[in-house]
């Protein structure tokens, strides 16, 4: 079994896999959140396609009048292999309420900021260079 979480933009990976998939062999569960629907992105193709497979399941939340999503909204009944994409602090969030779960099987993931990663990236080797030099 597998758990798809998405976050905002963080469905476009997501989108890719649903817009060329055969009927799913094992169980794809989908949880997409975002703000509202204004901002969210082809709830039609995913309603529809879990409208078309048996095995595979679409969740759509708005965090504006739900709240974030959480490890507590998701099944994790058939111990699956979790795939997450959206914002670092989702990823951040998720990733520590799985650490403490032994629910699920396995967890791969991509967060991103809009302040760049890459940034802090750069800031994080000047530090450990300076730290270096003091030794």
């Amino acid at each position: 079994a597998q758990v798809w979480l998405a976050g905002g933009v963080g469905i476009t990976p997501f989108l890719s896999y649903v817009r060329n998939m055969d009927a799913p062999k094992e169980k794809i569960t989908l949880y997409y959140s975002a703000r509202n629907k204004e901002e969210a992105v082809h709830l039609d193709l995913f309603e529809s396609v879990a409208s078309k497979y048996d095995n595979f399941n679409f969740v759509f939340t708005e965090s504006d009048k739900e709240g974030f999503l959480s490890i507590e909204d998701l099944d994790l009944s058939n111990h699956p292999h979790v795939f997450m994409c959206g914002p670092l602090p989702m990823a951040k969030a998720f990733k520590n309420q799985l650490k403490h779960s032994k629910a699920h099987r396995s967890l791969t993931y991509e967060a991103f900021s809009f302040t760049g990663t890459l940034v802090e990236d750069g800031i994080g080797a000047l530090k450990r260079l300076k730290a270096k030099a003091k030794v």
